[in-house]
């Protein structure tokens, strides 16, 4: 399994570990986070997700598509067959859509104006899946009570993907995070929810159709997570301590679920 330890700034190092031997085998420096990732500034679509939409949904301008290709507001859950799109665009009202990519169906995922947080308005920040349930993070602003101000915030929203299925988990509580998919492994699919200006500071989740439970290390906060179905070993690094600047550890556990 392959895991990234941050140095606490931008840099990170790679590290694959063999499950079996329980040796690290096989370090390397990871591309520094402010280090751009395409020389034009501008995002590819390598998967062919933005022509697959277009031919679903001929009444979306390829402007609109292209915005959330562009933003990275989009993100595949079963590839070629779902997605999630969310528009950044004038032309477009910033829903999060549930794509079917097969059959050419979409379905409101989330609509703004019905959260829990009316005044929210929330960017699509990543996105896991286990079989009809998903969990996708948004992030945003919403003004601060009593006064002129807004605080970034986020969300994270674990439900149903089927519209008569309304059973939904909204965590409110957060700062601006990323949902960064961790894997699956005994029934359950991992996720690792991570502030983005704490890389280090990341919260762990693990859930399936028919529960959500949050992983805690006592006195620690995550760094990265790598579920590994073949051993049943799921690789953490952690932080100990709430500074910055506190020590990194690397360790692997057995989960009984």
């Amino acid at each position: 399994m392959s895991i990234g330890i941050s140095d606490g700034d931008v840099d990170s190092v790679n590290i694959v570990y063999d499950t079996e031997s329980q040796r690290i085998v096989k370090k390397g420096r990871n591309r520094s986070l402010d280090e751009p990732m395409l020389s034009d500034g501008k995002s590819e679509d390598p998967t062919g997700l933005s022509a697959q939409i277009s031919e679903c949904f001929p009444d979306w301008d390829q402007d609109v598509i292209t915005s959330a290709i562009d933003a990275a507001h989009t993100s595949w859950i079963s590839r070629g067959q779902s997605a999630l799109f969310q528009p950044r665009h004038v032309k477009a009202d910033p829903t999060l859509w549930l794509l079917n990519l097969e059959g050419c169906t979409r379905t409101v995922l989330f609509d703004p104006g019905n959260s829990r947080l009316p005044t929210f308005r929330g960017w699509l920040s990543g996105a896991a899946s286990y079989d009809e349930r998903l969990a996708f993070a948004l992030n945003g602003i919403r003004p601060t009570p009593g006064s002129n101000n807004s605080e970034p915030t986020g969300l994270l929203v674990i439900g149903s993907m089927s519209p008569d299925k309304p059973d939904r988990v909204e965590l409110s509580d957060l700062p601006n995070v990323k949902l960064v998919n961790a894997g699956q492994m005994g029934g359950f699919e991992y996720f690792l929810l991570r502030p983005t200006l704490d890389y280090c500071g990341g919260r762990l989740f693990a859930f399936n159709s028919q529960q959500v439970q949050e992983i805690r290390v006592p006195n620690a906060s995550f760094c990265d997570a790598s579920a590994n179905e073949p051993s049943g070993s799921l690789a953490l690094v952690v932080r100990l301590g709430p500074d910055r600047r506190s020590p990194r550890r690397f360790m692997t556990t057995k989960l009984r679920n």
